[in-house]
């Protein structure tokens, strides 16, 4: 951890972007002089370059004129560090849900939508920007052959379960937006 005492000092001077500190600059003005957690990156007097949150403020004195800006600035690089390294991972899980062969769709734990792979809007004839936030039965409306409401079952019980176990549908009826039908087999399992 690293203290930066820049008292007596203009401390954007510290800021290594031009660009950053124009930006500060106009948060300042456009929000009454005034700005919170504004990240950037700044170069401590050792040379070493660190992620920073600003929050300040402009500073009057007694008659009522601006005389400087004061506030507070955090060391916040090990967030920003692991907040890099989460957008990657992301970024990973993302491709590889892309590259997979099979149909794949993911909800919250409502069970609306909040994912869908290519091959799964190919499939149910939904675009993901249509389908993101809609009921998973609305989207992926499939019957099997038993009379009865199985798989609206089979997913009540997954969704309200705090288990991690999978239930594979045979024989699942795919009837897509656009009517056309598929037969799958389905594999729903719980992400925790």
């Amino acid at each position: 951890r690293y203290s930066l005492d820049v008292t007596g000092t203009r401390f954007t001077s510290y800021i290594i972007s031009a660009h950053d500190r124009r930006q500060f600059y106009e948060e300042m003005k456009r929000n009454d002089g005034q700005v919170g957690n504004f990240e950037v990156a700044l170069r401590h007097k050792n040379g070493l370059d660190l992620s920073a949150a600003i929050s300040a403020h402009y500073y009057y004195d007694d008659d009522g004129d601006l005389v400087g800006v004061e506030g507070v600035v955090r060391n916040i690089s090990e967030l920003v560090l692991a907040r890099d390294d989460l957008a990657r991972e992301k970024e990973r899980v993302q491709t590889t849900l892309e590259s997979i062969g099979d149909g794949v769709i993911t909800t919250n734990l409502a069970g609306e939508i909040d994912y869908m792979n290519a091959v799964a809007q190919r499939l149910t004839g939904w675009d993901f920007s249509d389908a993101n936030g809609e009921a998973l039965q609305t989207v992926f409306n499939i019957k099997t052959t038993r009379r009865d409401d199985s798989v609206t079952k089979q997913l009540k019980r997954i969704f309200e379960s705090d288990q991690s176990e999978s239930c594979v549908i045979h024989n699942a009826m795919l009837n897509n937006k656009d009517k056309e039908r598929y037969f799958l087999e389905v594999t729903i399992t719980p992400i925790r």
